[in-house]
């Protein structure tokens, strides 16, 4: 094939895009999406001892699954959600562990 002149180049040009997009679409197709199956399950855990009313624990269901959607919103992945899930409850434990050292007089000075 010889390239006698620029209408040659940009038909071959065209041609070759065309090859490419038809291959990158048969190949979208084989390869498995990237979307997630996850399910985020968020309840509350009931106390015997002190139940909490129904309307306070839709109010903290709704509170987290706004939280949720403003991290989801943000961009993050369901990877960054898992992690700020762990740390958030690592606080909260450490803050306990801190009160019950405080209330037993084992504060360290």
């Amino acid at each position: 094939m010889q390239m006698t002149n620029a209408t040659t180049y940009l038909k071959l040009a065209g041609s070759l895009a065309i090859a490419g997009a038809i291959v990158g679409r048969a190949v979208s197709f084989a390869v498995p999406g990237r979307s997630s199956s996850a399910v985020i399950q968020m309840t509350e855990r009931q106390d015997l001892q002190r139940p909490v009313p129904q309307d306070a624990l839709d109010e903290r269901f709704a509170l987290q699954l706004g939280n949720f959607e403003e991290i989801y919103s943000a961009g993050a992945s369901l990877e960054d959600m898992i992690r700020h899930i762990a740390v958030a409850v690592h606080v909260r434990h450490r803050v306990r562990e801190h009160l019950v050292q405080a209330c037993a007089g084992d504060w360290p000075n």
